[in-house]
C-alpha cells in the first residue's frame, strides 16, 4: 500500500482510479447504526468519494461480517432484538448460549446466563480488523489529514485484511447488569499527537458491549474485561477462548408478550424466550449475585 496514494485515493487501500460510489457505515448498520433502528439520530458514516467501492463492498465487509457474527456480539444482538438493516431479526449464531431463569416465587427476580465462543475459530482476528476499520474511519471524522497519514497505514492495511499490527490489544467489557446495557452504537478514538509509530485507544460501543482497541500501550486490568493481545511471531490474537457472564436483577415487572412491542429503548430489555413469546423487563432494583 502506498502512503502517497492514501493521501488522495481510497482511505483504506490507496486506490485512486476505481469507483467511489458508496457511503461507508463506520459501525455496521446491522448493529443499529441506522436511523430506522431508533438507536441513533444520525448515522455514523463516511461519505462517497473517500473509500473505493471495492473496499466498501468486499474488503471492509469481510471484517464487518466477522464483528456482526462474533458470538459475544451475536448473542447480545439477539437478546436486544437489534434489527437487520431491512428490519428483520437475527438469531444468535452457533457458539452462543443464553438462558433466562425466572424465580418461581417472584417472577420479577431473574438471572440471565450468557456464554459465547471466542476461540480463534470464532474469527476474533477479523473482529480486531473490524475495530481497526472503525478506529481509522472515526479518526477520519476527527482529522482527515491525520487519518490519511503514514502512521495510520498499518491500521488501514489491517482493516482490509492485512496482518494485525504488533502491539495491538483488543478488550471486551461486559455490562455490570442488564440495566447497564445501552444498545446505542458509538465510537471514539484518542491518538497521540503526531507520534510515529502511532499509539491510540479506541472505544466502540455496540449492542450493549464495549470494545477497546489499543496500540503500543499495554492493557490494564479492568473489571468485567477480557483482553486479547497480538502475538509478535504469529500476528494473531492470543487470549480467552470463552466469554461467560451472569446477571442477576429484579424488575419492576416481567410481562410475557406475544411479540416485542417496539425496538428496545435504553434501560429496557426485551428478551425472546420461546418461539412466539417474549419477556419484557423494565428497570427495578438490582439483586446481588450469590457468592
Amino acid at each position: 500500500m502506498s502512503h502517497s496514494a492514501r493521501i488522495t485515493g481510497c482511505l483504506t487501500c490507496g486506490n485512486d482510479d476505481g469507483r467511489f460510489e458508496s457511503v461507508e457505515h463506520i459501525i455496521p448498520a446491522a448493529l443499529g447504526n441506522t436511523e430506522s433502528s431508533g438507536l441513533v439520530e444520525r448515522e455514523l458514516t463516511i461519505p462517497k468519494g473517500e473509500i473505493c467501492t471495492k473496499c466498501n463492498g468486499q474488503r471492509l465487509s469481510r471484517a464487518d461480517r466477522a464483528l456482526i457474527q462474533w458470538p459475544p456480539v451475536s448473542v447480545f444482538r439477539s437478546l436486544g432484538l437489534i434489527r437487520r438493516r431491512r428490519g428483520g431479526l437475527a438469531d444468535a449464531v452457533a457458539g452462543t448460549a443464553w438462558r433466562l431463569v425466572l424465580d418461581e416465587s417472584d417472577r420479577r427476580n431473574f438471572s440471565l446466563h450468557v456464554d459465547a465462543n471466542t476461540s480463534p475459530a470464532s474469527r476474533r482476528d477479523d473482529v480486531a480488523r473490524a475495530l481497526c476499520k472503525i478506529a481509522l474511519e472515526t479518526r477520519w471524522l476527527q482529522d482527515h489529514s491525520d487519518a490519511r497519514s503514514a502512521r495510520w497505514g498499518p491500521i488501514a492495511n489491517a482493516a482490509i485484511g492485512g496482518e494485525l499490527p504488533g502491539g495491538l490489544a483488543m478488550g471486551l467489557v461486559q455490562p455490570a447488569s442488564p440495566f447497564d446495557i445501552d444498545f446505542t452504537p458509538n465510537a471514539d478514538v484518542l491518538p497521540t499527537a503526531n507520534e510515529t509509530p502511532l499509539r491510540f485507544a479506541c472505544r466502540v460501543e455496540v449492542v450493549g458491549l464495549v470494545f477497546l482497541l489499543i496500540v503500543s500501550t499495554p492493557p490494564t486490568q479492568m473489571p468485567r474485561t477480557h483482553w486479547w493481545t497480538v502475538d509478535d511471531d504469529t500476528r494473531t490474537l492470543e487470549g480467552a477462548d470463552l466469554m461467560w457472564a451472569r446477571f442477576d436483577g429484579r424488575a419492576e415487572s416481567a410481562t410475557r408478550l406475544t411479540a416485542p412491542n417496539s425496538t428496545p429503548a435504553n434501560k429496557r430489555i426485551v428478551l425472546p424466550t420461546v418461539e412466539g413469546a417474549h419477556v419484557q423487563i423494565t428497570p427495578g432494583a438490582a439483586r446481588d449475585s450469590p457468592s
